[in-house]
């Protein structure tokens, strides 16, 4: 089952063309985003580093409480990007 929740955007690149695929995605789906709980990365985490890791966990933490509802879905776009050159 799902349920509803906040999303996390952890985004490696394409910063300044992901508002462009947002709308287009709501304009597509006839779903409007504005009011959404999206949260995105302003910069890519490399998820293989410990450091890094415990920052994304630590800033999903902050951002249940924030939103006062839990992450339901994380997307790691692109994960080569968020991965620090590891395969």
């Amino acid at each position: 089952k799902f349920k509803a929740g906040a999303v996390l955007y952890i985004a490696g690149e394409g910063f300044n063309g992901l508002q462009r695929r947002f709308m287009a995605w709501s304009i597509r789906n006839n779903i409007k985003l504005d009011d959404a709980p999206i949260f995105i990365s302003n910069m890519p985490a490399n998820l293989t580093e410990k450091e890094q890791h415990d920052h994304i966990c630590n800033e999903a933490s902050a951002i249940q409480q924030e939103a006062g509802i839990p992450i339901s879905l994380i997307v790691i776009d692109t994960l080569a990007r968020n991965f620090g050159g590891r395969n």
